[in-house]
């Protein structure tokens, strides 16, 4: 669904992208593939994660509130050390260092477009 979400959001047809989002858009929370709790446990997948930011296509799927929970949710989720960290099992320390330095550099960036961050 990423990739088609992605897809959709850029493909110069906007028309078509509208009503092929209309199809597959809903999808994301009939399937069970999004938590709308941002304290859901286990390895699950953010609104975020399918709406980063406030032009997504995906961000009309989740009213205003539950956006902000997540937001704050990924906000108050640094960490002591000023990373961010995942929500499944690391298989060893060099891939854990690994995918928490590409998940902060993603969270400030998530941030930020949300207003969450100013440019320094």
């Amino acid at each position: 669904m990423f990739g088609v979400l992605r897809f959709l959001q850029y493909v110069p047809d906007r028309d078509r992208a509208a009503a092929a989002f209309g199809r597959v858009g809903p999808l994301i929370i009939d399937r069970g593939l999004v938590a709308v709790d941002p304290e859901a446990p286990g390895e699950t997948h953010s609104v975020l994660d399918f709406a980063p930011e406030p032009d997504s296509l995906a961000r009309g799927l989740f009213d205003d509130v539950t956006v902000k929970a997540h937001l704050d949710h990924l906000a108050q989720g640094q960490c002591d050390d000023g990373g961010w960290t995942f929500n499944w099992p690391a298989w060893s320390p060099a891939a854990e260092r690994d995918w928490r330095g590409f998940l902060t550099v993603a969270a400030l960036r998530l941030l930020r477009a949300n207003g969450y961050l100013t440019k320094p």
